[in-house]
């Protein structure tokens, strides 16, 4: 069985199946062979010049078609650092050279791997051998605002195309400031009902939200986020129910979790509802008595130590001060809480009681 279809290079050949092809000419009779003609040589499959890439030499002179090529072992051949793209030699690594995959572009920023050939990147377009912004694109050359294509952009004083006054780059866009991923200041707030904080300068998502499409939504698995099963939700006290995660029977939805009713932030129907201390049902909800505040799950007495804050002066316990980094009412240094205030007597209780466990342990 013959390798080659008859008649083509490589092929069988006779008088009645002749040979087809470019310079495919010469039925070698002595092994009925499909050959190149003389002046030229077999590459790829195909019957090269000999000047060409793929053709007999003896010289590098030879080699006339490229003058990246080389004469090896009787062979125009490409040059060491460069690669055979389509018949030429261009240089390895570098734009139009011959590739397999992007890392073989490595050599050029933002070039990638296309067709085989090394290519710019989208966004990007060849230049001197280099890969630069599009013009028009955010970071690209531009004469006047009308060049540049992308949305809240203008044509900087540089002819480059940069983030427009009042906007901020986030995550390649321009977005106004205010927004998610603008920014912010005492004179420029966050935009309110948007789930938004300012921090370090920049609109963040909240605790408990995530960015998405250019807002903030409720973290995957969270009390008020969308779900498909059971299984997306990630309290014991949640289920889904039309595609929302919600609180189950006998709970009630409160500072993002799902809370026992009866206990602070659950439902109630009547004051003796409530079994939290300091509590009472207003609206048909468990809240703190007036004077009292919610410090996790317990109503503590505005100013107790425990109790939120701002400054020393909302701390009412004697030798206590406020904690401004996590915003609580705590003892100075060398007082603890005990009854309800900043004691020395309380750390001798305290120190007491450890040295009794020590003992304990030691006999």
């Amino acid at each position: 069985m013959w390798k080659w279809c008859p008649g083509t290079l490589g092929g069988f050949c006779s008088d009645t199946i002749p040979c087809k092809g470019t310079y495919v000419k010469r039925c070698v009779t002595a092994n009925a062979v499909c050959e190149c003609e003389m002046t030229f040589a077999e590459y790829k499959g195909n019957c090269i010049s000999a000047n060409k890439l793929g053709g007999w030499c003896s010289i590098d002179g030879d080699c006339t078609s490229d003058s990246n090529q080389a004469c090896t072992n009787g062979i125009c051949a490409c040059k060491s650092g460069f690669t055979d793209t389509s018949g030429t030699c261009k240089e390895t690594g570098k734009l139009e050279a011959g590739c397999s995959t992007d890392a073989d572009c490595s050599t050029v920023t933002n070039a990638v791997c296309t067709s085989n050939v090394c290519a710019c990147g989208t966004g990007y377009t060849a230049d001197s051998g280099a890969c630069k912004i599009t013009d028009g694109l955010l970071g690209g050359t531009c004469t006047v605002d009308g060049d540049c294509s992308g949305d809240n952009q203008a044509c900087s004083a540089d002819k480059v195309c940069v983030c427009a006054a009042d906007n901020t780059l986030y995550n390649g866009a321009c977005v106004h400031d205010g927004t998610l991923g603008g920014s912010c200041s005492a004179s420029v707030a966050c935009a309110a009902n948007s789930n938004l904080k300012c921090s370090s300068g920049v609109c963040a998502c909240k605790n408990g939200y995530t960015p998405n499409s250019g807002s903030c939504v409720v973290t995957p698995g969270l009390l008020g986020a969308a779900c498909s099963s059971q299984v997306t939700c990630s309290g014991s006290d949640q289920s889904c129910t039309s595609n929302v995660c919600v609180c189950t029977a006998q709970h009630t939805a409160y500072k993002g979790a799902c809370v026992d009713d009866g206990k602070l932030g659950g439902a109630c129907e009547t004051h003796d509802s409530c079994k939290v201390a300091h509590t009472e049902c207003s609206s048909k909800i468990c809240v703190c008595t007036a004077g009292y505040k919610g410090v996790g799950t317990a109503c503590l007495k505005e100013g107790a130590v425990g109790s939120s804050c701002k400054e020393d002066a909302n701390c009412t316990v004697s030798h206590s001060t406020c904690d401004t980094t996590d915003g609580v009412c705590e003892c100075v240094k060398g007082r603890i809480a005990y009854n309800g205030d900043c004691s020395v007597i309380g750390l001798f209780l305290c120190c007491l009681h450890d040295l009794i466990n020590l003992f304990s342990k030691t006999r």
